[in-house]
């Protein structure tokens, strides 16, 4: 008799050898399915949109992983806001150190202080926190694009099963109506 081997290890030789993880399972947008994988009638899945986060919903209630996915995505979402907010009060404390160091310059003749290339050409405390400011805006755009593809991609799933559904809808109902 062998020795009982974890869950995880045998998870780890699946993964291994390709049978489970990413890529293992088909994708929502492999849809619509053949007919020979479906057990019974098809039943489209409705397109869902949480926080401007789209989902194909297959069933109620939603399952946990995908609730712990919205919730993952809504936490990054909120965490690039916050740093947006602190950022913009960091850029006038930055502005303000920028006026003074001006003033210290001008006032002990330093002259201006270089910058790091010549698109640049003097040294900011603003510049760093207008970076952050202009990323975080950039990350948010294209989390919407990403979104609104996404969405995009999941209707014309939703299209063609719903079209399959009520194909074979009325082949149930013509063959119904000829046995009886």
């Amino acid at each position: 008799m062998g020795a009982k081997v974890p869950r995880n290890f045998r998870l780890l030789e699946e993964l291994e050898k390709g049978e489970k993880g990413l890529g293992a399972g088909p994708s929502v947008l492999d849809r619509p399915l053949a007919r020979e994988e479906l057990k019974g009638p098809r039943r489209p899945a409705t397109l869902i949109s949480a926080n401007s986060i789209p989902f194909l919903r297959f069933k109620k209630p939603q399952p946990r992983n995908l609730s712990h996915l919205f919730y993952q995505r809504l936490k990054q979402r909120a965490s690039r806001l916050l740093r947006i907010a602190e950022s913009r009060e960091m850029l006038t404390i930055a502005t303000q150190e920028d006026q003074w160091d001006r003033i210290i310059e001008k006032e002990f003749n330093l002259g201006s202080m270089p910058g790091p290339d010549t698109k640049h050409p003097r040294l900011t405390w603003r510049h760093e926190w207008h970076q952050q400011v202009w990323m975080m805006k950039r990350l948010r755009e294209e989390e919407k694009v990403k979104n609104a593809l996404m969405a995009a991609k999941m209707h014309d799933a939703v299209v063609e099963e719903q079209k399959l559904a009520d194909e074979e809808a009325m082949k149930r109902s013509f063959a119904r109506s000829k046995v009886g």
